[in-house]
């Protein structure tokens, strides 16, 4: 898995991978580079984050923050795939949801599945999400 690489399906992005030398899971054989992405999604509905990786494979989160970049309330949805994990109703603009999870209590997704965010509503959020593809042991 060493170099691959999943997209964010929307919105600006940046990508960003950590050298082995900083404190975060370095890549190996089972595990890819932990990646970081950033972007925006204003889509009622279901908005992919981070595609689906391989059979065998799943994502594993280290932090997530989402944050309501309109002025419009909306209850947005964080999910493994299609199950809703992580709920949150950001009322005011500026108002989010954030996680991070320390090393071995990572987040980590149902196997190839991709990290999805349910808007209640067409408002922008911007989003910023740590994490690895891991093979399933």
């Amino acid at each position: 898995m060493r170099g691959a690489r999943y997209t964010v399906a929307s919105g600006d992005r940046t990508l960003q991978v950590v050298d082995e030398k900083s404190p975060v899971p370095v890549a190996s054989a089972a595990r890819g580079a932990y990646t970081r992405y950033c972007g925006t999604v204003n889509a009622a509905g279901v908005n992919q984050l981070i595609a689906a990786p391989p059979a065998g494979h799943r994502i594993v989160v280290r932090y997530f923050v989402i944050q309501n970049e309109s002025v419009v309330a909306t209850t947005l949805s964080l999910r493994n795939g299609g199950v809703p994990t992580y709920r949150y109703l950001a009322q005011y603009q500026g108002d989010g949801l954030a996680a991070f999870f320390t090393a071995g209590d990572d987040w980590e997704l149902s196997a190839a599945v991709p990290l999805n965010l349910f808007l209640s509503g067409a408002n922008l959020h911007g989003y910023s999400v740590g994490f690895w593809v891991e093979a399933i042991p």
